[in-house]
């Protein structure tokens, strides 16, 4: 899902490309956490993440409000 959401979005131009690197370490970093005893996932790191995501949410609002 997110390979095909880089195809589509990030290389078509529809969404910045950093937004793309953002997700997949979003989902790196979950997935250490989710299935590493040993995780250092930080609250600071986590925080990241989550100012992230909402930027990668209103930046999807805003197409949409466009389209």
């Amino acid at each position: 899902m997110i390979a095909a959401f880089g195809k589509e979005f990030a290389k078509e131009g529809v969404l910045p490309v950093e937004l793309h690197a953002h997700l997949r370490e979003a989902s790196d970093a979950r997935n250490v956490a989710d299935y590493q005893a040993d995780s250092d996932l930080t609250e600071e790191a986590a925080l990241v993440h989550i100012s992230r995501t909402e930027r990668l949410v209103a930046v999807g609002e805003e197409i949409l409000r466009r389209a």
